[in-house]
């Protein structure tokens, strides 16, 4: 499994783990049902989902701003190889999963526009 861990867009990373099941049920049903995409995706989240939930909203943020669908799936899995050089980093296909999850959950309307070529 991947471990997303974000803390801002600059340093989202993605790492091999084991999610330890945080306070989830706190959190609003959409961004619970965000965290089940990954999840369900294989990828979990590193610390805070809070911050797991922050990624989603700031690529919808990106795509918004005019950012193509592979753009921003290239900014995600670039920044998490960076900071994973051992390989432990996202890949396309992953990044491909947090993308639709985000865009899915957070930002339906983007999918006319910005899904996945």
């Amino acid at each position: 499994m991947k471990r997303f861990t974000t803390v801002s867009w600059a340093t989202a990373v993605v790492a091999v783990g084991m999610l330890t099941a945080a306070p989830a049920q706190a959190l609003p049903d959409r961004d619970n049902q965000y965290l089940n995409q990954l999840d369900n995706g294989g990828i979990t989240y590193d610390g805070d989902p809070a911050a797991a939930v922050q990624a989603g909203h700031e690529i919808c943020g990106r795509l918004s701003q005019g950012y193509t669908y592979d753009e921003v799936t290239n900014q995600l899995v670039q920044g998490s190889q960076s900071s994973h050089p051992n390989g432990d980093g996202l890949t396309v296909e992953l990044g491909h999963v947090v993308m639709d999850a985000a865009i899915t959950v957070y930002c339906p309307r983007e999918r006319l526009t910005s899904w996945r070529t």
